[in-house]
């Protein structure tokens, strides 16, 4: 389980700037959390995308900050659940 300020850090560390904000990778985003966290946060939050032209490299995906933050949350609650079908 991730606190906020755990979450911050490392989207601190693992963000990039895209446009006028830092955003996360949406690859580091489902390694950290997982892709059903991210689908979630995704469905709650428009995810974001460049390409801006790059040719072959094609777009990138991203997840902002809140985002981010709404997909840990997700993993968290779900390690929760999991945790107290265990007890």
């Amino acid at each position: 389980m991730l606190n906020k300020e755990s979450a911050n850090a490392i989207f601190e560390r693992n963000s990039c700037l895209v446009v006028d904000r830092d955003v996360i990778p949406e690859r580091i985003a489902i390694e950290i959390t997982s892709k059903e966290a991210v689908d979630f946060a995704k469905k709650m939050y428009d995810a974001g995308f460049s390409g801006y032209g790059v040719g072959a490299l094609g777009t990138m995906m991203y997840l902002t900050r809140k985002a981010f933050f709404t997909a840990v949350t997700y993993q968290n609650v779900k390690q929760e659940v999991t945790n107290e079908r265990k007890d």
